[in-house]
């Protein structure tokens, strides 16, 4: 199982964390609006997204669950965290 930490800034800590809960067969992704956000350098993998302001924000969220297989995003900044393929399947009824 992959997970996709957002606002991940400087929570190495969760990475590691989640890294010990997804075991060896997982992947634990970090995204922040900030390239030199230090949890990025801990991931396996490391994603720039938007503010979460942006209109284009979910969007981009979840072309990376997308393209990196993650069923799941947290929030680390107190967001609902949510289930990328249930929000996608949501977004894709409405249009």
């Amino acid at each position: 199982m992959n997970v996709l930490l957002t606002c991940a800034g400087r929570r190495n800590y969760l990475v590691q964390f989640f890294r010990d809960a997804v075991g060896p067969e997982g992947r634990v992704l970090a995204a922040d609006v900030c390239a030199h956000a230090p949890a990025l350098q801990d991931a396996d993998a490391a994603f720039i997204l938007p503010p979460l302001s942006d209109p284009g924000y979910i969007d981009r969220l979840l072309a990376v669950c997308r393209d990196e297989r993650s069923s799941n995003a947290a929030s680390t900044n107190g967001q609902p965290s949510l289930s990328c393929e249930r929000t996608a399947s949501r977004r894709r009824k409405r249009t």
